[in-house]
């Protein structure tokens, strides 16, 4: 009978062990990459992301790690193409309209104002359900001398603690070129 306890002691020390492997992942010490889109932007992303073209016809980038369930895209318009008297708080409400046609029980629980560089954004936390998964986003409106830029990182909700300040940290790498 003491063998049979000695082995469940160490199955569960195990567990325990690789739960809190798997809490740690590699989030707090990811290596990060400059990614680019020539003559537009550059942004620092975890080395982790994988580059995709299946999220977003529209996106300049698209980043993925399906494992992880984190997905990435810059979506980028020059300002010639857009309205003069456009603002980015106009441009952050355009990124929360499209949002609220796919993404249910929308909660903006943070909003910022952000200076990145010589540019303006407004980021925010949102939290939602699309497809009956909660899903968290963190998002952000930017505006630059040449261009408006709509930045989306998403995954699932229950992973806000854990990515919430990576994705802060993506964002506040973003330069134009």
């Amino acid at each position: 009978m003491k063998q049979a306890r000695y082995s469940y002691h160490h199955l569960l020390m195990g567990v325990f062990l690789f739960l809190t492997c798997v809490a740690c992942d590699d989030i707090s010490t990811a290596k990060m990459k400059q990614v680019t889109a020539p003559g537009k932007f550059s942004i620092s992303i975890p080395q982790y992301l994988e580059e995709t073209d299946n999220l977003n016809p529209h996106a300049s980038i698209q980043y993925q790690h399906k494992k992880k369930n984190i997905y990435l895209i810059v979506i980028d318009n020059d300002k010639s193409e857009i309205e003069s008297d456009y603002s980015v708080e106009g441009h952050y409400d355009l990124m929360l309209q499209n949002l609220h046609e796919n993404i249910k029980d929308i909660d903006i629980t943070k909003k910022d104002t952000l200076i990145l560089g010589n540019s303006k954004a407004l980021s925010s936390t949102i939290l939602g359900q699309f497809q009956n998964t909660g899903i968290f986003y963190k998002i952000a409106a930017i505006e630059t001398p040449k261009g408006w830029y709509q930045l989306f990182i998403w995954t699932h909700k229950n992973n806000l603690s854990r990515y919430e300040k990576q994705f802060e940290d993506i964002i506040a790498s973003f330069k134009e070129l």
